[in-house]
């Protein structure tokens, strides 16, 4: 046993004269500062940041000194260094001196550097995506507004995700008093479409639907003569300048809202819209989130909950829109030219999803 510690203290003291002292100290110590920014392991490459540029006002530091990361970011030597040596959590940092886009903080190993506008490696996604021909991807992450897209401005078939954007507009009209949810529509013989849902096999003509039962029918069913019902009673020339009004393309809209043209970017675009109302204190926000929460087909996989609107036209689209409540939440859509419901698109879309929610866990 003796010999045993007498190793141990000799093994310690080889490791200290090698190390050197590890500084702790942060800026203007006291009780209720925040501990050191812990940090994380550094395993891939990532792009270096531009050099700084010298700053033409004194810049503005927190009142408290204090600053919250927010995300994951690199952890560098000086302004304008090429790489990070690590990356830290998000967390509270103690802000020593500012300078353009780049911080100074306390951290485990003394006063480092991080930089604002530091964006995660997505080589790893670009990699993941190759593998997939046929696809498009949009990412975004609600809390930061970081985007990814792969092939983002392809043109596909837009089946289904488009009824959700449709339904927004009608949302957006009701709460402005324009439209009466409980209000009826008469199920028609015009109506009448041989695709998905349950009223064209359900209910016969002449049945009545309130306006509210269409909207969820149109979204957790995906129900063809719901979106048609409503496209007959609200048109589309208001839908049309809604679009545009967003930022969208009207031009890709096609008569049965289900049938118009879509790219992920556009889709991307429609979809924070929708994330904007439904996460709103609006007076239906909460009907259109469970609508979207209980969408009876959905191709994308979570470890969290997924509100989401897929659609399909076989063999030209399978598409999933979905907004992923993550500790970060995030919008996720996969749009592809392919027939669909095979065990294979499932695992496709299944490795896309899950990839995607790994980096979302590690970078925010």
């Amino acid at each position: 046993m003796k010999k045993l510690l007498r190793l141990i203290t000799f093994l310690t003291l080889v490791l200290a004269l090698t190390i050197g002292p590890i500084s702790f100290a942060t800026a203007n110590d006291t009780a209720d500062d925040p501990p050191p920014a812990d940090h994380l392991s550094l395993d891939f490459h990532i792009p270096p940041p531009p050099m700084p540029s010298t700053p033409t006002t004194e810049p503005e530091l927190p009142e408290d000194g204090l600053f919250y990361t927010g995300r994951v970011m690199g952890l560098f030597e000086y302004p304008g260094a090429r790489y990070p040596f690590s990356l830290i959590s998000p967390q509270y940092v103690r802000v020593l001196e500012e300078y353009g886009d780049w911080l100074k903080i306390g951290t485990w190993i003394g006063p480092r550097w991080i930089y604002l506008n530091f964006t995660p490696p997505t080589n790893g996604l670009d990699n993941l995506m190759r593998r997939f021909p046929n696809t498009s991807v949009f990412f975004y992450n609600t809390e930061t507004s970081f985007s990814y897209s792969w092939n983002g401005d392809r043109q596909f078939f837009g089946a289904s995700i488009s009824k959700a954007f449709y339904a927004l507009y009608l949302y957006q009209r009701a709460e402005r008093g324009e439209i009466d949810l409980n209000s009826y529509i008469t199920f028609t013989q015009a109506d009448r479409n041989a695709g998905s849902g349950i009223i064209n096999r359900s209910y016969p003509v002449g049945t009545q639907f309130t306006i509210r039962r269409l909207l969820e029918l149109n979204l957790y069913e995906s129900d063809n003569v719901a979106t048609n019902m409503l496209r007959r009673t609200f048109g589309l020339d208001g839908y049309r300048r809604f679009i545009a009004e967003l930022g969208g393309n009207s031009g890709l809209v096609r008569y049965n809202v289900f049938n118009s043209q879509l790219t992920a970017n556009e889709a991307g675009l429609l979809a924070q819209a929708i994330w904007e109302y439904i996460e709103s204190d609006g007076r239906y926000s909460e009907e259109f989130r469970l609508a979207l929460l209980n969408n009876q087909f959905p191709f994308m996989v979570s470890d969290y909950p997924v509100a989401s609107k897929t659609g399909w036209t076989s063999p030209i689209a399978w598409h999933d829109m979905a907004f992923v409540y993550a500790d970060s939440p995030y919008i996720l859509i996969i749009m592809s030219a392919r027939a669909g419901w095979t065990a294979r698109d499932y695992r496709d879309f299944e490795e896309i999803s899950m990839y995607f929610q790994e980096f979302n866990d590690r970078w925010f």
